[in-house]
């Protein structure tokens, strides 16, 4: 993929009010941490609204989940129990069907936490999205994180 032809596109769209959203996908067959580290990164340079961190799932039927569970590195799970197969395991105690070699579930796990925490808290992440609030959505969302702040601090 041209990763200065990505940007070039994100700019035009930008520069005509399109909110962009990307996709990234982080742990392919080979994929090292530099690697998912650099697509984090990329996707922090660009000038994007939206971006979803994805865990790579080889899905039955597809010719990659034929391709890894013939070289044994898909371990036998339910081919037919699609909870399995969730992109954004890192929030749950799940562990992802796939992982590359040399590399832990633990690890893919924290990574996608961390690309969507260094993307989103970002301050002008920040203050782009908190432009885009209401007052009342403000106060909504206001009173929601000290309800939760208090049963945080009353535990």
């Amino acid at each position: 993929m041209d990763l200065d032809k990505v940007r070039q596109v994100c700019k035009i769209a930008q520069k005509h009010g399109l909110v962009v959203a990307s996709g990234f996908i982080l742990g392919f067959p080979g994929e090292t941490r530099e690697m998912t580290m650099h697509t984090i990164d990329f996707a922090k340079s660009l000038d994007i609204h939206y971006a979803q961190f994805s865990i790579m799932v080889p899905y039955p039927g597809t010719p990659l989940f034929d391709q890894l569970k013939a070289r044994g590195e898909i371990p036998d799970v339910r081919e037919n129990d699609f909870s399995c197969y969730n992109q954004n395991i890192g929030n749950t105690d799940l562990e992802p069907v796939f992982v590359p070699k040399g590399r832990t579930a633990d690890e893919l796990k924290k990574l996608q936490k961390k690309a969507y925490a260094e993307f989103y808290l970002r301050p002008k992440m920040v203050w782009m999205h908190l432009r885009h609030i209401n007052a009342s959505r403000l106060l909504g969302i206001l009173r929601s994180f000290f309800a939760v702040l208090k049963l945080a601090i009353w535990r």
